[in-house]
């Protein structure tokens, strides 16, 4: 979270919306002009009124937005296809090139939050961007069955239906999926409440 966050690789905007929620400003740069449209006019659409929407090259668009602004955050989902549509999995092949592209990134802002491919090879990536502070990895369903087929999967989220809006926590459609073994929605309410409560939520739900 901060003051100013610059996604230079937009799309259709759904990670620039739900950053919004945590910066005060958040400048989206798409070269793809028709996507760029279409971010606009759902970001109007959900009222997010702290966007800015920017088209063109994300790193010529972020050099000029530093100049009046001091940049919090770089947000970077690169590409990561190559011809003829197969994976990448080398931040060298990536598009655009991340590691390339460093020296004119942190010359922008001292933070930079980069979105990898699952098989990237955590120690060559290191080595390749040289200014790691932490690696978040986050596994879907069957990549963690993949690896431990006996793991059991659980998830503990807000049993609130504001939940999937303020959380992007959609649980139901977790379970809907089969993405979950076992799911224990929280719910901190006092002993004499909160089973009523707790079941009229899960019945809500689930019927």
């Amino acid at each position: 979270k901060g003051r100013v966050m610059v996604d230079l690789t937009g799309g259709f905007g759904v990670d620039s919306f739900f950053l919004s929620k945590r910066f005060r400003e958040v400048h989206y740069c798409e070269r793809n002009t028709d996507l760029a449209t279409i971010a606009a006019h759902n970001f109007e659409r959900l009222g997010a009124q702290n966007i800015h929407v920017h088209e063109g090259d994300g790193v010529d668009l972020l050099e000029a937005i530093a100049i009046d602004h001091d940049i919090d955050w770089i947000y970077l989902d690169p590409s990561r296809r190559g011809q003829g549509g197969r994976r990448v999995f080398r931040l060298s092949d990536y598009e655009p090139p991340v590691a390339e592209l460093l020296p004119r990134l942190f010359t922008c802002s001292p933070r930079i939050l980069l979105k990898t491919a699952p098989m990237l090879d955590l120690t060559e990536g290191i080595n390749q961007l040289g200014n790691v502070r932490e690696i978040h990895i986050a596994g879907m369903y069957n990549e963690v069955k993949a690896l431990d087929p006996e793991c059991i999967v659980s998830f503990s989220p807000s049993a609130y239906s504001f939940s999937f809006f303020n959380y992007c926590q959609d649980w139901p459609e977790w379970v809907d999926r089969g993405v979950v073994d076992i799911l224990s929605p929280q719910l901190y309410r006092r002993d004499e409440q909160g089973l009523g409560v707790y079941n009229s939520l899960l019945n809500s739900n689930f019927g």
